[in-house]
């Protein structure tokens, strides 16, 4: 991926720290946190430079170096006066072996799927993060089988989700696209690019974890207490999404007033029968019966792992064993942030996902 990383010295990242904290305003603890961090031998950080627009930093850095990837710090263009608005394209439809799915494009360029959360449908995506990342890519969202507005029946495992989703991708002609999956949708991804390496490029796994995870975090009760409840309030949004911080639940409901600005061509929301399947399937995830786990370490194309701080649906110490176990991969935290930590940050981490597909 690009040039060799080179090593920056503790001292200078400690200068950058304390520079970067001042541009995004972050509680001194996590400044202090850092540079602890930084007088270890070997230490194992990761984490997101978000007021500079999503650059990163990579993990497992011996003798106090920290190494930097080459990616360029993006350039934030002036968006005021784009066309692109994610609020008001049309639901399309297309027909793959008997299902009918249901989905949208934006943008043009590289084709760039976008696979969904557990109760999740195109219209719970943040309309900035899709702008954003249709600055430089044709992005595409769709519900996969039986989910909202794309009929059938949602199938019993992740393998057949994906099997579904390849099927998708071929009927819309694609012959090779990159991936980005949150959560249950980064488990799809995952069995995509393990499965289907021809027609994966890149992939991006947001806030996931991997399968058959023996290390495996679970879901905290507090969570599950809120995800398995029939409609959802917006303070069960911020509970489920966001960090519990009055900066991250601002920039949570600035989040969600955005994805409800589309009034037009509404997704109907997920059936209880629908969610209930996808949450049976993601239990059978950790069974590893196809040695998914084992299969990581073959995964040849490029992989960014990202995840927020605060995660409570899908604990960070996840992606940490993800991170570990996916050849190729790199990772990315965010602080002050949660499970929907790409929706409390759309422009910095659309920023990042573009750098890293943007590389060859």
């Amino acid at each position: 991926m690009g040039r060799k990383a080179r090593p920056i010295q503790a001292n200078k990242m400690r200068d950058i720290t304390i520079y970067i904290s001042k541009k995004i305003n972050l509680m001194p603890t996590f400044c202090r946190s850092i540079m602890r961090i930084f007088n270890l031998r070997k230490s194992f950080l990761v984490f997101s430079l978000v007021g500079l627009l999503g650059n990163f930093l990579i993990v497992n850095a011996p003798n106090n170096h920290i190494y930097a990837t080459d990616i360029p710090i993006p350039h934030v263009k002036n968006t005021a006066k784009s066309q692109l608005s994610a609020t008001n394209i049309p639901t399309r439809y297309v027909e793959s072996d008997g299902h009918n799915f249901a989905y949208r494009i934006l943008g043009s360029g590289r084709p760039l799927l976008l696979i969904q959360r557990l109760r999740g449908t195109m219209d719970d995506w943040d309309p900035l993060f899709l702008e954003r990342l249709a600055q430089k890519h044709q992005v595409i969202v769709f519900n996969n089988t039986g989910i909202s507005s794309s009929n059938g029946k949602v199938p019993s495992t992740i393998t057949d989700m994906a099997v579904d989703a390849e099927h998708f991708v071929k009927a819309l002609g694609y012959e090779q696209v990159d991936i980005l999956g949150w959560s249950l949708g980064g488990m799809v991804a995952q069995t995509m690019a393990i499965k289907y390496p021809k027609l994966i490029r890149r992939a991006i796994l947001v806030a996931s974890t991997p399968p058959g995870n023996p290390e495996f975090v679970p879901v905290s009760q507090g969570f599950k207490d809120v995800a398995v409840k029939e409609n959802y309030t917006d303070e069960d949004h911020l509970k489920m999404f966001f960090a519990d911080s009055s900066s991250s639940r601002k920039l949570g409901l600035e989040s969600l007033q955005r994805i409800k600005k589309r009034t037009t061509d509404i997704d109907p929301p997920v059936s209880t029968d629908s969610w209930k399947t996808q949450f049976s399937a993601a239990i059978g995830w950790f069974e590893n019966k196809e040695n998914y786990f084992e299969k990581l370490k073959l995964v040849q194309q490029p992989v960014l792992i990202a995840t927020g701080k605060y995660d409570i649906a899908l604990p960070i110490q996840n992606s940490y064993v993800l991170e570990r176990e996916t050849s190729n991969a790199q990772l990315m935290i965010y602080p002050d942030s949660a499970h929907g930590f790409h929706h409390q940050f759309p422009i910095q981490f659309g920023d990042a996902v573009n750098n890293f597909l943007a590389q060859e």
